[in-house]
């Protein structure tokens, strides 16, 4: 199965980097449908990836996670000790009750509003209104798709310090992770 291969995968090319580099975190698309099948916890358990949880931070995204099957996923890396995140936010179709109800630590706003700062001002307000909302939700944020100076410099000036994209570093393969962080 897909996951399984991800974790192991993440042990052999990370693991000794998860153990050097404690706080470093690594992020894992979780699928709810594997979550919901408990199937997760012997792959870690197996893997020695338990002490590693509070690096780890599975990714749900926005329209997955407003399911039962979403939510119970999110309930149970939680007691594992990992953390959870919110991917694609603004994608999907919650309303603010629904957010309220998820217990994440961090949202990421989708790189098509990213795209737009600089050029659509509804695209920057909506950006804006996120970043207000994960601060009186207390979660962390992350803006996906950063490719410019200018968007992250925006990003910056109304508070998110956090942020994925080319401007930093495209993908990279483990050794290249390696030397990008020394």
């Amino acid at each position: 199965e897909l996951t399984t291969c991800m974790f192991m995968c993440l042990k052999a090319d990370l693991g000794t980097l998860l153990v050097e580099h404690p706080t470093f975190s690594v992020s894992v698309n979780l699928p709810p449908i594997v979550m919901g099948k408990n199937k997760i916890l012997p792959v870690l358990e197996k893997l020695g990836l338990m002490p590693h949880l509070p690096q780890l931070t599975g990714e749900i995204t926005e329209r997955q996670a407003l399911n039962e099957q979403g939510r119970e996923a999110i309930r149970q890396a939680r007691q594992l000790g990992a953390r959870v995140a919110i991917d694609d936010f603004g994608t999907g179709q919650s309303g603010l009750q629904q957010l309220i109800g998820l217990e994440v630590d961090t949202i990421k706003i989708d790189q098509s509003f990213i795209r737009q700062l600089g050029t659509n001002i509804a695209a920057e307000r909506l950006v804006r209104g996120i970043a207000a909302l994960a601060t009186i939700l207390k979660v962390d944020i992350v803006a996906e798709g950063v490719e410019t100076a200018e968007q992250a410099s925006f990003l910056r000036a109304i508070g998110i310090e956090k942020g994925q994209g080319w401007l930093w570093a495209k993908a990279l393969i483990p050794t290249e992770l390696r030397e990008w962080l020394s």
